[in-house]
């Protein structure tokens, strides 16, 4: 039994070797085909797009040389530089210059011109304003791709306030001349006035006359006989002079032949008024005198041909004459520079002596004056702005000296 089995084991292994060699020997009749290459397939994926270079933006300029001013009351005017290159726009910002800026979106503090200049109106009269402005450019892209430059510097002006324009012009023709009024503005700025005359019927230019006055009238004595004229007039103060008026219209008087009298400057009087006071004998010897007195317009600056003199006192003490008051014209004669005009003042005079040793004046702005061509005197004078007002004048002794009571 032993036996057979070892044959069919035998038997096996010699089929199964039979089988190996076969097989070999099949596989050299039969050599694999040779390889060949077949096309790639497609691909399905979508191709790279070719790069392109991105272009770039152009710069937004920066604004220089902002200039401002203020050409009438409540009115400011912005110009500047171009910026380069040329934007699409500009933003223009301003505000008191004691006030931040106003956001973009208010238009009470900002605007948006094409052009390099703008005017504000409305504004408060007499205040400081600040303005800034920078460049705008648009990309291009969308409505709202709005670039902005930086902004330029911060400039300020005063917005000016020159006054209102006058109102109730009138002219009248007389033998003097043009008497022309108007209403009192009630606005205390006000320094003076300028009246701008033209001929009606003809041509000849205009004539500006200043006042120099807040007076509200004036006689325009500079006219042609038998003509027409034609006037307005402007409210002037430290802003500048104000809008004209309406214009009135009035024509000159003929001459009346033989009443030349009619058309000669009337020059004031050499004492417009005289007052005096006695006193009965128990009462000279005063100590004391005061004057209460009211100037009711101002008579102006008469220093070309007159002066004013507003006498307030004339007296004597222990015999020598004295007076004393107002002059619209104190003359100062100096050694050096000759006679000179010092304009209103106060003068104190007394007759009987030369001697200015008698005589002394305020430490600053008063002087000595010795003459004889008023017969012999000593006066002392100061100057002092006196106008339309009330007024209180005073003498009394100033206390004693080595020579006497002053």
């Amino acid at each position: 039994m032993p036996r057979r089995s070892n044959l069919r084991c035998g038997i096996a292994c010699l089929i199964a070797g039979l089988l190996l060699i076969a097989t070999a020997c099949e596989a050299e009749r039969n050599p694999p085909a040779p390889a060949t290459l077949e096309p790639a397939a497609e691909s399905t994926s979508p191709p790279m797009p070719t790069p392109t270079s991105t272009p770039t933006a152009a710069p937004v300029g920066e604004v220089r040389e902002l200039r401002l001013s203020s050409p009438a009351r409540g009115m400011l005017r912005i110009s500047w530089t171009h910026a380069d290159p040329a934007p699409t726009d500009y933003h223009v910002s301003w505000a008191k210059l004691s006030d931040d800026f106003r956001p973009p979106t208010d238009d009470a503090g900002n605007a948006y011109p094409s052009v390099a200049s703008h005017v504000v109106t409305g504004l408060d009269a007499g205040t400081m304003y600040k303005v800034r402005v920078r460049a705008r450019r648009q990309d291009g892209s969308d409505e709202d791709s709005i670039r902005t430059g930086p902004w330029s510097a911060t400039e300020a002006v005063r917005v000016i306030a020159p006054p209102f324009a006058p109102t109730g012009l009138t002219a009248v023709a007389t033998h003097r001349g043009v008497v022309l009024e108007w209403d009192d503005p009630g606005d205390d700025t006000i320094t003076s006035y300028e009246l701008v005359r033209i001929f009606e019927d003809r041509f000849g230019g205009s004539h500006v006359v200043q006042t120099w006055s807040a007076e509200t009238h004036y006689v325009d004595t500079d006219v042609l006989y038998d003509l027409g004229y034609v006037y307005t007039l402007h409210a002037v103060n430290s802003f500048g002079k104000g809008q004209a008026s309406e214009s009135v219209s009035v024509t000159t008087l003929a001459r009346i032949p033989g009443r030349d009298y009619l058309y000669k400057p009337i020059s004031p009087p050499m004492a417009p008024a005289y007052a005096e006071w006695y006193w009965e004998r128990g009462h000279d010897r005063l100590r004391e005198v005061i004057v209460d007195f009211t100037i009711r317009n101002d008579v102006g600056d008469w220093s070309d041909e007159n002066s004013y003199y507003l006498i307030l006192m004339q007296n004597s003490i222990s015999g020598a004459a004295f007076y004393f008051g107002l002059q619209s014209d104190v003359q100062h004669v100096d050694n050096r520079l000759g006679q000179v005009d010092r304009g209103k003042g106060a003068i104190f005079s007394r007759w009987g002596t030369r001697n200015l040793a008698n005589a002394r004046a305020a430490p600053t702005d008063g002087w000595t004056e010795s003459s004889g061509h008023e017969g012999d005197f000593i006066g002392v004078r100061r100057e002092y702005d006196w106008s339309a007002g009330d007024y209180r004048a005073r003498i009394a002794p100033d206390g004693l000296g080595d020579d006497g009571e002053w």
